[in-house]
Order: structure tokens, then C-alpha cells, then sequence
């Protein structure tokens, strides 16, 4: 995906590379629909598992032999041997610090969410846990409508609001009176989390004239970084002040990224009416 990502970076102008970018997002979440569908029906129809395997490593074989008959003419260099070092700057570095958060407040309730369904209404476990494939189902169709939607719209004022959604459905998920309206804020949450990661990376490399591999690979261990920690700050945040504060600990977070976003606005607006 870091690949893919530093491909369409080079490739692709900036008007261009936010809605290319946030195309994968709804290509990632596709495959990881189709290929247990896939598994599914192959053990169904009395496959064994390596057939499962063989699909994949089928599909492997195909990308290795596009990649290898697919020509790109750009040199990932180039900005280097011109100017000896490389470009950063204040935009690209909020981006990665609201991607890192973006991550824990996306991966965090999808942990936490079933565990304090059945606390909250007494529900089974497995009722709670049909809520995730509802966020699930909704970020498969968020993610395509986002490719759709950023091509109209600036990428900085979609991810406004995205991340206003995931604020206020964290809050919701503990307000909620019951799990119909859960199932609601799952559907509200899966369509504010459907797109977010290529959203920042666009954002984050709007901020650089001539972005290229390094940036992307900044905002990629941003986000790694977020997702890896999610469990663990989230498990501390339950061990020490109970689960429903895991939900107001993302919501403030969601708040403290929506500040980031409108600051770098700010500043682009002003230096822009200074100029």
C-alpha cells in the first residue's frame, strides 16, 4: 500500500492525488470483503482450505506480472539531487500527529464497542458483536462514496466533516438509549471511518510542493503507530476509569483534531491575506 501510495504521489498533480488516494481506501476495504466471501464459498462448496490459498496466491501472481510489465517514468530522487535535503513543514507534520490520532479513535471503539453493549443492555455477546459488521458495511460504502465526494470537494473540508461525525457518534454509543439507536450511530460511525487514512495522507502531502517517497512513508508510520497503540492506551484508559471513558477520551480526540484542522486553516487563510 506505502508503494502504491508513493506511486500515485509522484504520478498524479495534486488537484488529482486526493481522490486517487482515497480510492484505495475503498479498493482495501472491497477485497477485504470479498476474499472471506470468496473462502466462504469455496469451503461451502466442500473446498478444502488450501483452494482459499490458492486464490490468493493466484492473485498475488497477477499484480507481480502487472507490476512487472507497467512502466512509471518518475525518479524518486529528483527533488534530492536539486535541493540536497528534504522539503517538511508545520501542515505535514500536523497531519501525521492527527492521523495518529485519527487511527486510535477509529480502531478503539470497534474494540471496545461489543464488551460495553452487553454491560450497558445485557444483551449476549454475539448480539453485541453483530453491531461491527454494520460499522464495517458502512465503511465499504462510505469509502467508495468518498472517492466520489473528494472529487468535488476540497479533501481539508471533508475530513471536517468525517471527523465531526466519529466525534459526535463516540458520544452517542454511550447515550444511546437502546440498541437500535446503536446500530444507528454503528452505521453514522462505519461512514465517518470509511476513508480517513488516504484522507490525511492527501492532506498531509497537500502541504508540500513536491511530495515523494519520504512523506509518504511519515504518514504511513503515523498511522501504523496509532493503530499498533489503539489496544494498548485503550486497555489502560478501561483498567484505570472504566470502559464508557474509552468513547469520551476518542470524542475529545476527534474535538482536538477538528482544532488542528481549522488552526492549519487559519494560518493558510492568513498567510494567503498577508501575501
Amino acid at each position: 500500500v506505502c508503494a502504491s501510495s508513493t506511486i500515485i504521489t509522484e504520478i498524479w498533480s495534486a488537484e488529482q492525488r486526493g481522490p486517487i488516494l482515497v480510492s484505495q481506501d475503498a479498493l482495501f476495504n472491497m477485497g477485504g470483503m470479498i476474499f472471506p466471501f470468496v473462502t466462504a464459498s469455496l469451503l461451502a462448496s466442500q473446498f478444502s482450505w488450501s483452494w482459499g490459498y490458492l486464490v490468493v496466491a493466484s492473485v498475488t501472481l497477477v499484480i507481480v506480472f502487472l507490476a512487472l510489465i507497467s512502466t512509471f517514468e518518475f525518479d524518486v530522487h529528483q527533488e534530492e539531487s536539486h535541493s540536497g535535503k528534504t522539503e517538511w513543514n508545520l501542515g505535514l507534520t500536523v497531519a501525521g500527529l492527527s492521523l495518529f490520532l485519527a487511527l486510535i479513535c477509529s480502531f478503539t471503539p470497534v474494540i471496545w464497542l461489543p464488551v460495553f453493549l452487553e454491560g450497558k443492555f445485557g444483551v449476549t455477546q454475539e448480539v453485541a458483536s453483530a453491531i461491527i459488521p454494520k460499522i464495517y458495511l458502512a465503511a465499504l460504502i462510505g469509502s467508495v462514496a468518498s472517492t466520489l465526494i473528494v472529487a468535488k470537494v476540497s479533501i481539508q473540508n471533508f475530513l471536517v466533516v468525517v471527523v465531526m461525525m466519529g466525534c459526535v457518534s463516540a458520544i452517542l454509543f454511550i447515550q444511546a438509549p437502546s440498541m437500535e439507536w446503536v446500530s444507528i450511530t454503528a452505521y453514522a460511525f462505519g461512514l465517518a471511518i470509511a476513508a480517513l487514512y488516504h484522507s490525511f495522507i492527501a492532506w498531509g502531502l497537500s502541504y508540500i510542493k513536491k511530495p515523494h517517497y519520504q512523506h509518504v512513508t511519515y504518514m504511513y508510520i503515523c498511522g501504523g503507530v496509532g493503530g499498533t497503540l489503539a489496544p494498548y492506551v485503550s486497555s489502560r484508559i478501561v483498567e484505570w476509569f472504566g470502559i464508557s471513558t474509552v468513547f469520551i477520551v476518542c470524542s475529545f480526540l476527534y474535538g482536538l483534531i477538528l482544532l488542528m484542522i481549522f488552526s492549519l486553516k487559519f494560518r493558510k487563510v492568513h498567510s494567503y491575506t498577508e501575501i
